[in-house]
């Protein structure tokens, strides 16, 4: 089994800029598109300067291209979203 090597905090804050950045310009995103935009960004610019934009494994499902970790990311985003709205708050 391959072993998964995790993001330096560089490449984290280049990926947080990297979203945000296509946020700000596209608006309100879902994140398949959000990241859809990212991998062909992430492609041309290697293309034409032989480095990546963003230090992630785009894997293939079913409604196109993804980097893993960003989408591990917000999958926990989105759990943990549903368990704190689950949350009883008792006196």
């Amino acid at each position: 089994m391959a072993k998964v090597r995790s993001l330096t905090e560089n490449e984290v804050l280049k990926l947080k800029a990297t979203a945000l950045y296509v946020l700000n310009k596209c608006g309100k995103l879902d994140y398949f598109h959000l990241f859809k935009i990212i991998y062909f960004a992430d492609k041309e610019h290697y293309a034409k300067y032989g480095r990546r934009i963003i230090h992630d494994t785009f894997c293939a499902l079913e409604n196109g291209p993804v980097p893993s970790l960003l989408y591990d990311a917000v999958k926990n985003i989105r759990a943990n979203k549903r368990d704190t709205s689950k949350e009883i708050i008792s006196d």
